[in-house]
This record gives structure tokens, sequence and C-alpha cells, in this order.
């Protein structure tokens, strides 16, 4: 299942340097707990058929608050998160495609398509 227009989502985390020193976090700490929390980081582009394709990593969040409940250090017994020490805002992310269906008067009006192909050997009638 593919889901084509809408618009995309993404979590961006600005870390505080004011509170990342006050808590002993570097930079380089930051980055290696999130990536081994699974935090997904822009994995580059590809071109194919003359696009330029965005790739990322898949991630085990679903949400900011997910994200900035991750542990990243412990000061004096006292375990401290991401949302002490960046913010994290939940934006709308780079479309990747832009669907449209012709409204009242022929107008074109903003829409979401949803793919779905058969996979061989699942029965096609049935919803899972």
């Amino acid at each position: 299942m593919q889901i084509l227009g809408g618009e995309p989502r993404a979590v961006r985390i600005e870390p505080d340097p004011g509170r990342m020193s006050a808590t002993g976090v570097s930079l380089d700490r930051l980055l290696a707990t999130l990536e081994d929390a699974g935090l997904s980081f822009p994995a580059g582009s590809a071109l194919q058929a003359g696009a330029v394709a965005e790739l990322r990593a898949d991630s085990p969040f679903s949400s900011a608050d997910d994200i900035g409940a991750v542990a990243v250090a412990t000061q004096s017994g006292r375990t401290v998160r991401l949302s002490e020490i960046a913010r994290i805002v939940d934006t709308p992310g780079e479309p990747s495609s832009y669907v449209f269906h012709a409204g009242a008067g022929g107008r074109l009006e903003p829409a979401v398509t949803l793919e779905a192909a058969k996979r061989p050997g699942v029965n096609a009638t049935t919803l899972v």
C-alpha cells in the first residue's frame, strides 16, 4: 500500500547548546544515542528515471513525544530525556508527489490517492 499526495510529516530535533552543556551531553553523544534508539536520518537521494527520490531509513517512533522521551544521559542518578535538552518539532515534511483531481467546474483540487497492489500468493479480495 502506498499513499500518494497528502502532507508528509517530519520531526525536527533542535538541540539547545546551553541545556546540553548543563547536562554534560555532547553533540556526538546525542547523535549516537539517537542512532542507537533507531531514529532515522536522511539517507541521501537516488536518481531514478530522471527524478530524484529522497531516501530515509525507517524509524520505530510514531510521534514527537516518543522521540522526546528518549533517555540521552544520566546526571546525578536522574535520567535526562531528549525533550529536556532539545526542542522537538512536528512539522510538515517535503512532499514527494502532488495529486490533484478535477473538482466542480473543472478546477483542480488537491487529493490523496491510495495505491494498492496484489502480492503473489495473497487473496486480493480479503482485507487484512
